[in-house]
């Protein structure tokens, strides 16, 4: 549904960092802001931080709104993606005209090269392409916590085993490196920001930190 904005005072759905850039020009926009948002997502997921961080919200806003210029994509992970990858990524972060997610049915999605061989109509019932191996303890602890058997003691096993990781994880400036853009020339002023991988996206457990 469409959201005319004609007010100053706009009201911005969602975190900045994934907000479309027809959202901030106040007139109008319909569903193809959530394919730009999975595009923000997907860049992350590739990249290790949101395409549009800075320090401050009205910094990444400004950003958003010239994304011709802002969009960048580190040639080290360029080179690692496919080329319809990259396509598809670059068609959900465009104009909201030519953005992917405009049929109603969603086909242009669906039918992209990036998905060809893809299975749609099986999708759910397709074993995932990474599945983590857990221990049978961990597996007997799940179950006892789903019935509601499972000991104090062993609760804080649980708590530690599922923290551990996250514990283990070491929040480092992303180095800056030689950048491309996405659909676009290549550029060398990608690292003027120090972007943090996945900044804000990782859970610490407090009492962990002893």
């Amino acid at each position: 549904m469409n959201n005319d904005n004609n007010n100053n005072n706009i009201q911005i759905p969602g975190t900045p960092d994934y907000i479309a850039p027809e959202v901030l020009s106040k007139k109008g926009y319909g569903k193809e802001i959530d394919y730009w948002s999975l595009g923000v997502i997907m860049y992350e997921c590739l990249v290790g931080y949101p395409p549009f961080y800075a320090d401050d919200p009205v910094s990444t806003c400004r950003k958003i709104r010239n994304w011709r210029k802002t969009l960048l994509l580190p040639r080290k992970i360029a080179k690692k993606l496919s080329s319809p990858c990259i396509d598809f990524m670059k068609r959900l972060l465009c104009d909201s005209r030519n953005r992917l997610g405009r049929e109603l049915d969603e086909s242009d999605v669906s039918g992209h090269s990036w998905f060809r061989g893809l299975n749609w109509k099986t999708l759910r019932d397709q074993r995932a392409p990474h599945v983590p191996k857990l221990s049978s303890d961990y597996m007997a602890m799940c179950s006892k916590l789903k019935s509601g058997d499972l000991k104090d003691s062993e609760k804080a096993t649980l708590l530690k085993s599922i923290c551990e990781n996250f514990d283990q994880f070491e929040e480092t400036p992303f180095p800056p490196e030689s950048v491309t853009r996405v659909g676009g020339p290549k550029s060398s002023d990608g690292g003027k920001d120090a972007d943090h991988m996945f900044l804000l996206y990782t859970y610490k457990h407090p009492m962990r930190h002893t």
